[in-house]
């Protein structure tokens, strides 16, 4: 067999396999929280100093981090974090954790 179809037939053979394998479905707000677990702990559950994000209202976190944004709340960490957002992204993230 020739090397270009070797090659060929190679390439096919993976680009199948890769296609073959089940990706597991993870929503893009779960994703963009990933982030956030950092601080406020598995599933938004927070610690003694910082708040807990799980089962908040999507709407009382969205005021929030539209307030970081503004300053009209403080915080060292997350004025910077709520600037790097857009107003979808923050909401993905506020319906991933009020539904935890």
């Amino acid at each position: 067999m020739k090397k270009s179809v070797r090659h060929t037939l190679a390439t096919v053979s993976v680009t199948v396999m890769l296609f073959s394998i089940p990706a597991q479905a993870v929503e893009r707000g779960e994703l963009l929280s990933s982030m956030c677990v950092t601080c406020h702990g598995p599933d938004g559950r927070g610690s003694k100093k910082i708040p807990k994000l799980k089962g908040l209202k999507v709407s009382d976190i969205v005021e929030s981090m539209a307030g970081f944004r503004t300053g009209e709340e403080s915080s060292t960490i997350m004025i910077h974090h709520a600037k790097g957002y857009t107003d979808e992204e923050i909401k993905l993230m506020a319906n991933y954790f009020a539904s935890k």
